[in-house]
């Protein structure tokens, strides 16, 4: 992991795209560390923000704070801000203001759609953070396409020629009767061999198998909004 935090730091933007159990968040917190970028504004999955505060009172002595809701929150005052995709929207205004120097993106896959409120609202705040990680162990699901938002967000689709030679290179970009389809996938080692050069780290477990533990556990605590529910059947459970 200290060779990633290395190369992420030099890279400054990048998609972190090791295997799950590689350690894509204490990479991306030691990151921030590293290069000092604060306020750091982390963006994931609303079930895993809890896991977000606690990696980070793991990894680094830094003030973190969850919002919740649509509504802007009382305070905004802290080192981290850990807020999930489907309530962005609602905090930008505020969000915006608040000058991150860093900003980090887990579970990045669920920006590959462009037209989506939750892309949207990502490449409005980014465009001002100058440090960027964008976390995902299956960067492409099916086709190169996927990338074209996250290496925008990022500010590297520039570097592999823009849109269109990216779509051109890539995506077999091809004009039809409908408009241009852009669904095929070509090229795809050279992509690869690019992404790695440019902007992105990514480790098999395979590659690093004597470097890790025989097993690991982890506890990730959920928020409930149906508790007494679940204190119903668990007291079932128990009888």
């Amino acid at each position: 992991q200290k060779d990633g935090v290395i190369k992420a730091s030099r890279f400054e933007s990048c998609l972190i795209a090791d295997q799950m159990g590689l350690g894509k968040t204490s990479m991306s917190i030691s990151s921030v560390e590293k290069l000092n970028a604060y306020p750091c504004l982390v963006v994931c999955p609303s079930s895993i923000k809890l896991n977000w505060k606690k990696e980070i009172d793991m990894w680094v002595n830094r003030s973190s704070i969850v919002l919740n809701g649509n509504k802007e929150a009382d305070t905004y005052d802290s080192e981290f801000i850990i807020i999930n995709y489907d309530i962005l929207n609602g905090h930008l205004k505020k969000l915006k203001s608040l000058n991150f120097k860093s900003m980090i993106l887990d579970e990045s896959q669920a920006l590959k759609n462009p037209k989506t409120i939750r892309t949207k609202s990502i490449k409005k705040l980014s465009s001002d953070i100058p440090y960027k990680f964008a976390l995902s162990g299956t960067p492409i699901l099916n086709r190169p396409n996927e990338l074209i938002s996250v290496l925008t967000i990022l500010d590297r689709l520039d570097h592999f020629g823009g849109f269109w030679t990216f779509a051109k290179r890539y995506c077999g970009a091809v004009e039809t009767e409908f408009g241009w389809s852009i669904k095929d996938a070509i090229n795809l080692d050279e992509l690869n061999s690019k992404l790695l050069n440019i902007c992105m780290i990514r480790r098999l477990k395979k590659d690093v198998l004597q470097e890790l533990p025989d097993k690991q556990r982890t506890y990730i605590p959920i928020e409930l909004d149906n508790i007494k529910e679940y204190n119903v059947a668990k007291k079932d459970f128990s009888n």
